[in-house]
Protein backbone atom coordinates (compact mmCIF):
# COMPACT_ATOMS: atom_id res chain seq x y z
CA UNK A 1 0.00 0.00 0.00
CA UNK A 2 1.20 3.40 -1.01
CA UNK A 3 1.63 6.55 1.11
CA UNK A 4 -1.59 8.86 1.82
CA UNK A 5 0.41 11.59 0.57
CA UNK A 6 0.73 9.72 -2.88
CA UNK A 7 -2.11 11.19 -4.52
CA UNK A 8 -1.23 14.84 -3.11
CA UNK A 9 2.64 14.91 -4.39
CA UNK A 10 1.45 13.46 -7.98
CA UNK A 11 -0.67 15.87 -8.00
CA UNK A 12 1.44 18.76 -6.82
CA UNK A 13 4.43 17.59 -9.47
CA UNK A 14 1.78 17.42 -12.59
CA UNK A 15 0.83 20.60 -12.04
CA UNK A 16 4.18 22.03 -11.67
CA UNK A 17 5.30 20.20 -15.00
CA UNK A 18 2.47 21.18 -16.93
CA UNK A 19 2.67 24.87 -15.63
CA UNK A 20 6.49 24.62 -16.37
CA UNK A 21 8.11 22.37 -19.43
CA UNK A 22 5.07 22.06 -20.98
CA UNK A 23 3.22 25.03 -20.54
CA UNK A 24 3.41 25.97 -24.00
CA UNK A 25 2.28 22.45 -25.54
CA UNK A 26 -0.35 22.09 -22.89
CA UNK A 27 -1.57 25.71 -24.26
CA UNK A 28 -2.17 24.67 -27.54
CA UNK A 29 -3.83 21.19 -26.81
CA UNK A 30 -8.21 21.58 -27.87
CA UNK A 31 -8.66 19.42 -24.00
CA UNK A 32 -6.75 18.28 -21.81
CA UNK A 33 -7.71 16.91 -18.61
CA UNK A 34 -5.97 15.84 -15.21
CA UNK A 35 -7.14 13.32 -12.54
CA UNK A 36 -4.78 12.83 -9.92
CA UNK A 37 -1.72 11.12 -11.45
CA UNK A 38 -3.54 10.67 -15.32
CA UNK A 39 -3.52 13.30 -18.01
CA UNK A 40 -6.00 12.73 -20.71
CA UNK A 41 -6.91 14.59 -24.42
CA UNK A 42 -8.38 15.07 -27.10
CA UNK A 43 -6.69 15.80 -30.27
CA UNK A 44 -7.82 16.27 -33.81
CA UNK A 45 -6.95 13.36 -36.16
CA UNK A 46 -4.37 15.90 -38.20
CA UNK A 47 -2.61 16.73 -34.94
CA UNK A 48 1.03 14.88 -34.52
CA UNK A 49 0.66 12.14 -31.83
CA UNK A 50 4.52 11.41 -32.05
CA UNK A 51 5.83 14.48 -31.92
CA UNK A 52 2.96 15.24 -28.66
CA UNK A 53 4.50 11.71 -27.23
CA UNK A 54 8.13 12.66 -27.49
CA UNK A 55 7.48 15.89 -25.94
CA UNK A 56 5.67 14.17 -22.71
CA UNK A 57 8.00 11.37 -22.78
CA UNK A 58 11.29 13.81 -22.90
CA UNK A 59 9.95 16.63 -20.41
CA UNK A 60 11.34 14.57 -16.93
CA UNK A 61 12.77 11.22 -15.98
CA UNK A 62 10.16 10.14 -13.72
CA UNK A 63 7.05 10.59 -15.78
CA UNK A 64 6.26 7.30 -17.42
CA UNK A 65 3.76 8.05 -20.86
CA UNK A 66 1.26 5.65 -22.01
CA UNK A 67 -1.05 6.26 -25.23
CA UNK A 68 -3.79 4.64 -26.43
CA UNK A 69 -5.23 5.75 -29.66
CA UNK A 70 -8.56 5.31 -30.86
CA UNK A 71 -10.56 1.56 -31.80
CA UNK A 72 -13.93 1.55 -33.24
CA UNK A 73 -14.87 4.79 -31.34
CA UNK A 74 -13.63 4.25 -27.70
CA UNK A 75 -10.32 3.78 -25.97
Amino acid sequence: MGSPLSPLLADIFLAKVENRPLKSTVSQLPTIYRYIDDTSTVLEKEYDKGNLRNIFINVHSSINFKSEDEQKNSI
